[in-house]
C-alpha cells in the first residue's frame, strides 16, 4: 500500500478520536502495510477478511469469506470498519456496502478508500 495512502487512514482515525476496541479490515492483508498495523489500532481486537486463506498472526486474526455476506460477524460487532482498494473488485460491491454497515456498531466509524483517477 501506498504510504501517502496508509498516512491518510491513520490520520481519519486520529483525528475522530475513536479508541477502537475491535477493527476489521475488509479485503486486506496481514502483512507489515496491513492497515490494521497502524498504531492507533494497538489496543483493538484485529481482524481481517478475505477470499483468500491466510494465517493468522501477530495479533491480527484471519478470516476468509466474501464481503458480500460476512456471516462470520454478528450485527453490530465493530466500531472500525477499514477498507482500502477493494470495492472496485467486487462485482456486488453494494452487498459489500450493506455487510460492512450491518457490522458497524452505531456510531462506529467506516472508512473506505478507492484509487482515483487525475
Amino acid at each position: 500500500m501506498d504510504p501517502e495512502i496508509q498516512q491518510r487512514f491513520r490520520t481519519i482515525v486520529r483525528e475522530t478520536g475513536i479508541r477502537p476496541r475491535r477493527a476489521l479490515e475488509v479485503g486486506g492483508l496481514i502483512g507489515p502495510k496491513s492497515l490494521l498495523r497502524m498504531p492507533e489500532l494497538r489496543r483493538a481486537e484485529r481482524y481481517v477478511l478475505n477470499l483468500r486463506p491466510m494465517s493468522s498472526r501477530k495479533r491480527i486474526t484471519a478470516v476468509t469469506g466474501n464481503a458480500n455476506h460476512m456471516d462470520a460477524f454478528e450485527d453490530a460487532s465493530f466500531d472500525l470498519v477499514l477498507c482500502n482498494a477493494t470495492l472496485e473488485h467486487d462485482m456486488r460491491f453494494w452487498l459489500s456496502l450493506a455487510e460492512m454497515q450491518r457490522v458497524l456498531e452505531p456510531g462506529g466509524l467506516l472508512v473506505i478508500g478507492v484509487p482515483g483517477f487525475v
